[in-house]
């Protein structure tokens, strides 16, 4: 974590226990409009090998919560982006999926009771048979920016790429169309 003076950021200081584990791994940090934080940890007791947590802080306590089902699954759930108002939330997971190999982009929205909603693919618009990672909205809210990952290239390595489109997309996928 690290605070703005008032002409540079300050040294980064380690957010302590619940947030970081001597034992896990965390990272691909998202915050809402809130302060609310959305991480991605392997911590002891999740729900499969990486899953999406909320960090909630409570009377100056930070109260880690998984997610849990349906957002996650016995694969890798990560890379959440929550939207400011906490209204949707668009990750990537390794489940099997049908139609792409490799790890697929996914929207969930918050029901009327706060509940996640069944994560929707992203289809054939975003998702590919490659790394589908890193996804992000705008600003303005307009634009829904992520990466895909492949392996080309005589060394072999991996190249990424950005892609953007329109979130449109979203009001085409939402649960009650």
């Amino acid at each position: 974590m690290s605070t703005r003076g008032d002409s540079n950021w300050n040294t980064p200081v380690k957010m302590e226990v619940p947030i970081n584990l001597d034992n896990a791994d965390e990272f691909e940090v998202c915050e809402n409009d809130k302060g609310q934080l959305y991480i991605a940890s392997n911590r002891p007791g999740g729900i499969g090998e990486m899953d999406i947590y909320s960090v909630i802080k409570e009377n100056g306590q930070y109260r880690i919560e998984n997610l849990g089902s349906p957002v996650n699954t016995k694969w890798i759930d990560v890379c959440p982006f929550i939207s400011p108002d906490n209204r949707f939330m668009v990750f990537n997971s390794w489940k099997p999926n049908t139609t792409f190999k490799g790890n697929n982009l996914y929207l969930t929205y918050r029901d009327t009771e706060g509940l996640w909603t069944n994560p929707i693919d992203l289809g054939s618009s975003v998702n590919t048979n490659y790394l589908d990672i890193y996804p992000y909205v705008s600003p303005d809210g307009k634009y829904l920016l992520f990466t895909i990952r492949t392996t080309c290239c005589d060394d072999g390595l991996p190249s990424s790429k950005i892609y953007w489109i329109s979130t449109e997309i979203f009001d085409s996928l939402k649960p009650d169309k």
